[in-house]
């Protein structure tokens, strides 16, 4: 059996404008190639500001709620099909998990807040974004398994570094 390789990139945003700007970016890059993306880091990192550009991105055009009190926020017209936002912060246990009923998203596309509750048992991820506050800045790694993925996460840091310059 052959190991996939797993693609790493880190970046630092200064700050909320430049992480918008990039999540922009990076959803422009990657739409077509992800259908799940997991979201982690500490409350008030930007897990919910990351999926709200995104879903921008892909074409959602009214209110983007934060679905920490209803769980699931679903998204039908966007540019790449159905769209689920989940918040699990709440729950506490895989059980809780299979009681949301997510077969019935599995085969949608998937943007999940705090996958380390649970749901990475269940569903893989094509996408995981890792946010860190350091000071002021947001440090985010972005991580994936999958090749076409992979070459499109490569084009986006090209594009980060060379708006530095």
């Amino acid at each position: 059996m052959t190991q996939k390789r797993v693609t790493r990139y880190t970046f630092a945003c200064e700050s909320l404008i430049s992480f918008q700007t990039n999540v922009r970016l990076l959803g422009t890059l990657t739409q077509h190639n992800v259908r799940v993306i997991f979201l982690s880091g500490p409350l008030g990192a930007g897990k919910t500001t990351f999926a709200r550009e995104w879903l921008r991105t892909i074409g959602v055009t009214g209110a983007i709620k934060s679905p920490s009190y209803s769980m699931i926020e679903t998204y039908q017209d966007t540019d790449i099909g159905v769209v689920h936002h989940l918040d699990l912060y709440r729950i506490n246990s895989n059980d809780e998990i299979r009681c949301l009923g997510l077969e019935e998203y599995i085969e949608d596309h998937l943007v999940i807040e705090w996958p380390e509750k649970g749901i990475d048992q269940i569903v893989k991820y094509d996408l995981s974004v890792d946010i860190q506050l350091d000071g002021d800045s947001r440090l985010i790694t972005l991580k994936t398994q999958c090749n076409t993925l992979a070459e499109r996460l490569t084009l986006f840091a090209e594009k980060v570094e060379n708006q530095r310059c």
